[in-house]
C-alpha cells in the first residue's frame, strides 16, 4: 500500500509539473502520461530516449535556435538510420560489448537520454541538458559507421564491385 501511494504521488507530482511547462513555454512536448508498472516505464524511457536524441523535429521548430538544434538531430538521426540499414545489428552490439570505451559511452548516452528527456519539457531547455551525451553520441555513431567489419554482406559486397570496376 505504501508503494501505491508513493507512487501516485509521484505520478501526480510530475504531471503538474509537465502541465504547468506545457502551459508556459512555447516550444515544447508532451510524453504522455507516466505509468509506473514495468512496461509503462518502459514505453516512456523510449519516448524520453527518442526526444533527447532525435527531437525536435524539423517541422516542429518555432525559432532560429530550435531549428538548429533540429538540423543537430536530423543529422543524427540519418547516422543513425544508415547504420541500422547498413551495418550487421548483432555483430555492432557485440562489438560495443567487447570495447569499454564504446560500452561506457553507450550506456552514458542511454542513461543521460533518458533522463533529460524525461524531465526537460522544453526545447530550448532540452538542448541545454542534453549538451553532456552529443559528443558521446556522435563519437559513437562515428566509430560505428567507419568500422568496415561491421558491413552487412549485401553492401560490401556492392562496394567491393564498384572499388575495383
Amino acid at each position: 500500500k505504501f508503494i501505491a501511494t508513493v507512487s501516485e504521488e509521484i505520478t501526480d507530482k510530475i504531471t503538474t509539473i509537465t502541465t504547468a511547462q506545457l502551459e508556459h513555454g512555447g516550444s515544447s512536448y508532451d510524453l504522455g502520461e507516466l505509468n509506473l508498472s514495468g512496461v509503462g516505464f518502459f514505453k516512456y524511457a523510449c519516448s524520453a530516449a527518442n526526444v533527447s536524441l532525435f527531437r525536435p523535429y524539423l517541422w516542429e521548430y518555432k525559432n532560429p535556435l530550435v531549428l538548429l538544434s533540429a538540423l543537430e538531430s536530423l543529422i543524427m538521426l540519418m547516422a543513425c538510420l544508415w547504420i541500422i540499414l547498413r551495418k550487421k545489428t548483432y555483430a555492432t552490439l557485440k562489438y560495443l560489448l567487447r570495447s569499454p570505451d564504446l560500452f561506457f559511452s553507450f550506456v552514458f548516452v542511454i542513461l543521460i537520454a533518458v533522463m533529460v528527456g524525461g524531465i526537460a519539457f522544453n526545447y530550448g531547455t532540452l538542448a541545454r541538458y542534453k549538451t553532456p551525451l552529443v559528443p558521446f553520441f556522435s563519437a559513437l555513431l562515428i566509430v560505428i559507421i567507419n568500422n568496415k567489419s561491421l558491413n552487412c554482406i549485401l553492401y560490401s559486397k556492392r562496394d567491393n564491385q564498384s572499388i575495383s570496376n
